[in-house]
């Protein structure tokens, strides 16, 4: 259709509404499915757009740095939405992604409402890659988000390197049994292609001050492998303006989504917007 050519990774959720419109970037290897319940939540007067990530159909590459996934989504915001006010909100890595298309509005004079949603600083994701195939334990902190995650947030960390390489080992297996193509014909290769481009991004983006405040969502039931250096709550430090932290007793960031934490978060994030968008 002609609203789909225009947009390429805006996805409507909710596209009716009077207010200003909420855009909101998943996590690694997600989809904009898992913010229904909020967007309903949200009421029907608030718009509610999700930023796909490219590269989950396998018809482009995934974008791989976060410069250039924040610039991408704001050519497809301000194609829908010429002019700010901006509400912004990422989770998880989507969460780095949403600090940096705040930071492009900023320099570009608009106002911006930033909600970073369970969100590790990129430090966390720089640990050695002596780990196999490079995959830090700290990369699966997104456990709800990343394929395979919820059966790694079962298992102890030490465990986390043997899953992996079963299975690489697995996919190796499709590879002989069906060729290239048949493996690519399972969606998970691109689900997998995307959260490994996403998570080397997040790893090598450099934050800068924010010119502004936040809020910053925190699931303080999160269960944290021994020596992880909790880093959530690095984004107020990083921002200049009036800041808000909330913390819900969720264990991940899929737990925010889902009742009955969505429900407060929905609260929060509607309070946030109206405190901080300017007074018509």
């Amino acid at each position: 259709s002609a609203w789909e050519s225009a947009w390429e990774c805006l996805v409507a959720i909710q596209p009716t509404g009077s207010a200003a419109p909420l855009f909101l970037v998943p996590g690694v290897g997600g989809t904009t499915l898992v913010f229904g319940k909020l967007a309903r939540l949200l009421g029907p007067d608030q718009p509610v757009y999700g930023l796909q990530a490219r590269g989950l159909d396998g018809k482009d590459k995934p974008f791989t740095s976060v410069v250039e996934a924040a610039t991408h989504y704001l050519s497809d915001v301000r194609s829908l939405r010429p002019s700010g006010p901006y509400v912004i909100a990422g989770s998880c890595t989507g969460g780095v992604i949403a600090y940096e298309m705040a930071q492009q509005l900023q320099r570009q004079g608009e106002h911006v409402t930033l909600m970073v949603i369970e969100s590790w600083h990129p430090s966390s994701y720089r640990l050695s890659p002596s780990a196999v195939g490079g995959l830090a334990p700290v990369r699966f902190l997104c456990s709800k988000l990343v394929r395979y995650g919820a059966t790694l947030a079962g298992l102890p960390p030490h465990q986390w390197p043997r899953f992996v390489r079963t299975k690489a080992a697995r996919m190796v297996e499709v590879l002989l049994d069906t060729g290239l193509e048949g493996a690519l014909a399972d969606n998970s290769y691109y689900v997998d292609e995307v959260v490994e481009a996403t998570l080397h991004a997040v790893a090598h983006y450099e934050t800068e001050p924010y010119p502004g405040g936040l809020l910053n969502v925190i699931a303080a039931e999160r269960p944290l492998p021994p020596g992880i250096v909790d880093t959530r709550g690095a984004w107020e430090t990083l921002a200049r303006g009036v800041s808000r932290t909330i913390s819900l007793p969720a264990k991940d960031s899929g737990g925010l989504f889902v009742s009955p934490h969505v429900d407060e978060l929905a609260i929060s994030i509607a309070r946030y917007a109206a405190d901080s968008l300017p007074s018509a």
